[in-house]
């Protein structure tokens, strides 16, 4: 169906968006916990195969990195602002492109012609891409820049941000090796496993990656609604 469709074309989305974004990741130079730290944090996990374990880490601190740059200071008004822009450039753009193609005569039709001959090496699937070509993906581009800004509901940036990732991340590759991590309030004392492997893996993030609140109550917050999201109370965003 419809869903199940959507579904599939988002994972392609972001399949491609996250291999771009794996390229920037050697301007980000992230470090790496040693042999002795990833052996550690597995034994806080309790989790079997250290080694795999410890391979999963690394990619979770690679992604905390990512999604730092991509997440932070994000703003709704200013993601509605820029598919504005986007939606008024390619209207523009395409309106202008219409304006030189076959028919419009004289100099705008001339102007289109030696457009054509220049991009006529370009090919798109192996498929010559001239004028109505670009029209027609111009025309799509307006059409879902239109649509994508009305998609968020809020004024500010997702709550579920980069932070929110990691815990979650660590919280499943915990799961995944059938191990657990603690997190426990005892006379607002926070205590456990997971604190634990934060304060090893804090070198290795980026900087103010941490929540300025109680650390212990932020985890807490991300554990209950990873539970939500195992029971299906909670649906994971894009």
């Amino acid at each position: 169906g419809g869903g199940r469709r959507w579904k599939m074309l988002s994972e392609l989305v972001l399949e491609s968006r996250r291999n771009r974004a794996l390229k920037l990741l050697p301007n980000l130079e992230p470090k790496y916990p040693s042999g002795r730290e990833l052996r550690e944090l597995a034994r806080l996990a309790k989790v079997a195969e250290p080694s795999i374990f410890g391979r999963h880490i690394l990619a979770i601190i690679r992604d905390a990195h990512l999604n730092n740059v991509a997440l932070r200071k994000l703003s709704i008004p200013k993601v509605r602002k820029k598919l504005q822009s986007v939606k008024k450039n390619a209207q523009r753009l395409r309106n202008t492109l219409k304006s030189i193609d076959v028919g419009t005569n004289g100099s705008a039709e001339y102007a289109g012609m030696l457009l054509e001959h220049e991009i006529a090496g370009f090919r798109l699937n192996g498929e010559m891409v001239l004028i109505p070509d670009y029209v027609q993906l111009l025309d799509a581009l307006e059409n879902a820049a239109s649509s994508a800004a009305k998609l968020p509901k809020t004024k500010k940036g997702p709550k579920w941000g980069a932070f929110d990732r990691f815990i979650e991340a660590l919280l499943m590759a915990a799961l995944q090796r059938r191990g657990h991590w603690t997190n426990s309030n005892l006379a607002g004392n926070w205590s456990g496993s997971l604190l634990k492997a934060l304060e090893i893996l804090r070198p290795y993030l980026p900087n103010d990656f941490f929540p300025v609140a109680v650390l212990g109550r932020s985890v807490e917050r991300v554990r209950e609604n990873f539970k939500d999201y195992l029971t299906e109370k909670r649906t994971s965003p894009v």
